[in-house]
């Protein structure tokens, strides 16, 4: 059976996003094209410099709608920048030109990044209604102007985003659906621009959409949307610098404890790795480490994910040590089972991948913890107490079965005791009935899958060991989440990506919802599971359980490979060194967080299977 997205909230979220496609859709003029974005770029450097300037091509071209911004950015901040205007391309350029080489001291070196903006769009935004305004722009691509008195100011895309003043509203009661620009935020912007007094609001609010061209090195420029350069083509080479670029921005953000930077902020340079910290996210941040060793065999990866490991064995309250293991803070709180679960899932993987015994202690009781917390059911508690040595029978968590089953499959590979193996083996099976049948046995889990993950990793892993009258039903299951997550992906015959490009891959409602990269990671390295499944169980590259779930993969970490932030997408950044390789939340939500690295570098290597 394949599920559907139905009921009411499924409606409304379409029929809020047809609306705000409605407005967010503009009529463009015609661009000046890369080619000519570049010579721009070389002739205002020249014309900086007091070198001689190169041919302007589009020189004549109609300045239709707006103006010509033209930044420098120094060190991540936009050190200068002309605003200019003129009837044609040409003399919008040099009268911006000449606005920013106003604004520069003589003695002062034109050193830096150059980005030109061209104004090539106008729509409506609403001054009054916060919603209408909130929602009525493309996040990352459209800025925002005003005017006041014979005045204009403009905000502009990357204004936008380092101020980070988008999703910042709750649009469904799910986590990590938020859209919007916050309205205060930005009108008070814009009102200082125009020297309004405090609590006037300006005459008219519009947005804008302009084509972006940035400075890569001397001599060279690329068209960037929403800050990020063209998507790359994939290839296993190019998935493979990705998966390393990946490890390494983890390595330079592990400290000598083995804990890592939590959270890193790129425009600001700032990382954050105490307070609130998720030891399941770094349990699974290792596991990746685990993985990259396994295929680049680099000791500086190994030496990281060992380390990162023995903070986790250190994680053990009082109550958590013993025949059964588990893995939490020393605060007397309550423990969950993820930790524990993507703990044993990081230990089995830097086993697989060294082909030694690191913590075999701690491996055998984890996996007793696991076994100890399955429900008759076959699902899992969820919380456990370890100072009543009680399990938490009703609390559930988003996530923590499929991967307690995960991390059971992946063991009982590895198990050489045959005992053990078989129990473990009853154990993954009877998890992965619950998980794909079980739980769904009522009238609204005909439906809708969950984010069903780790269940089509578990199968992936427990294949060889389950029945295999059991196999193909599990396997029609994870079918079934791959084409669900598929009719929620942006794919390039959808009209919306015909518009707006770098949705391409993502998954989402409209383009006023920016994608989160680190679903998108998640579901690729699922769905490449779906994939390999479908080769297991015999079926023909032309079957589409085959090619449907390969180009899937291709679209999502094309997606991820466009957003992994590197030199070129880096000129608002004042440290790229230290943001190399990081993927954020989402282009408008500039936190590097470990998880999002985690599921980004392992979807690329899961990927690799595909070539």
């Amino acid at each position: 059976m394949i599920r559907r997205i139905v009921g009411v909230t499924g409606l409304a979220a379409v029929a809020i996003a047809a609306a705000v496609h409605s407005w967010v859709a503009m009529p463009l003029s015609p661009p000046v094209g890369e080619l000519a974005g570049q010579r721009a770029l070389e002739y205002a450097r020249a014309s900086l410099e007091g070198r001689p300037v190169p041919l302007l091509l589009g020189d004549g071209a109609p300045q239709r709608v707006g103006p010509v911004l033209l930044t420098l950015y120094v060190r991540g901040a936009p050190l200068a920048r002309g605003l200019g205007r003129g009837d044609t391309f040409g003399l919008a350029l040099r009268s911006a030109i000449a606005a920013l080489r106003a604004q520069l001291p003589a003695s002062v070196a034109v050193e830096g990044r150059l980005k030109l903006d061209r104004v090539i769009g106008r729509g409506w935004l609403s001054r009054n209604v916060a919603p209408l305004f909130a929602l009525g722009a493309v996040p990352g691509r459209d800025g925002v102007g005003a005017t006041a008195g014979g005045r204009e100011a403009l905000l502009s895309a990357d204004d936008l985003l380092r101020a980070e003043v988008w999703a910042v509203r709750r649009v469904l009661p799910i986590a990590d659906v938020a859209a919007g620009l916050d309205p205060q935020r930005v009108l008070a912007a814009l009102g200082a621009a125009l020297a309004l007094p405090r609590g006037v609001r300006p005459d008219h609010v519009y947005r804008f959409r302009a084509e972006e061209y940035v400075e890569v090195t001397r001599g060279s420029v690329v068209a960037i949307s929403a800050a990020l350069p063209p998507a790359p083509p994939v290839s296993r080479e190019r998935l493979i610098l990705a998966a390393r670029a990946a490890g390494d921005y983890l390595i330079r953000h592990l400290d000598r404890q083995g804990r890592f930077d939590y959270e890193y902020f790129p425009v600001l340079d700032r990382a954050i790795g105490d307070g609130e910290y998720s030891l399941p996210r770094h349990a699974g941040t290792t596991s990746f480490l685990a993985q990259l060793y396994a295929v680049d065999r680099d000791p500086a990866v190994r030496a990281a994910a060992e380390r990162a490991l023995g903070f986790l064995a250190e994680a053990r309250p009082a109550g958590c040590r013993g025949p059964r293991t588990c893995i939490g803070e020393e605060s007397g709180a309550l423990v969950d089972l993820g930790s524990s679960a993507l703990g044993l899932v990081a230990l089995v993987e830097l086993e697989r991948g060294t082909g030694t015994s690191l913590y075999p202690g701690l491996r055998q009781g984890l996996a007793e913890f696991l076994l100890w917390m399955q429900k008759s059911s076959g699902d899992f508690c969820h919380l456990y107490d370890p100072r009543a040595q009680k399990r938490d029978e009703r609390t559930q968590v988003p996530y923590f079965s499929g991967e307690a089953a995960y991390a059971l499959a992946l063991l009982q590979v590895r198990e050489e005791d045959v005992t053990r193996r078989a129990r473990l083996a009853v154990a993954v099976d009877r998890a992965l009935q619950y998980l794909t049948h079980d739980s769904y046995a009522h009238l609204a889990g005909q439906f809708y899958v969950g984010e069903d993950h780790w269940t089509c990793l578990a199968l992936d892993a427990g294949w060889s060991s389950l029945p295999a009258r059991h196999r193909e039903r599990y396997a029609a299951f994870c079918d079934d989440v791959a084409t669900f997550f598929r009719r929620s992906q942006f794919i390039g015959s959808d009209g919306i990506v015909a518009e707006h490009p770098q949705l391409a891959g993502g998954y989402g409602l409209s383009a006023s919802i920016t994608p989160r990269l680190a679903p998108v990671g998640s579901r690729a390295e699922s769905v490449a599971a779906v994939w390999r499944l479908a080769r297991r169980r015999g079926l023909a590259e032309t079957d589409r359980r085959v090619s449907a779930p390969r180009e899937q993969v291709l679209d999502g970490v094309r997606f991820l490979l466009q957003r992994q932030i590197d030199d070129d997408g880096a000129y608002f950044m004042p440290s790229p060194s230290a943001a190399r390789g990081g993927l954020q939340l989402s282009e408008v939500e500039h936190v590097v967080r470990i998880d999002v690295v985690q599921h980004a570098g392992a979807a690329f290597l899961a990927a690799l299977g595909l070539f």
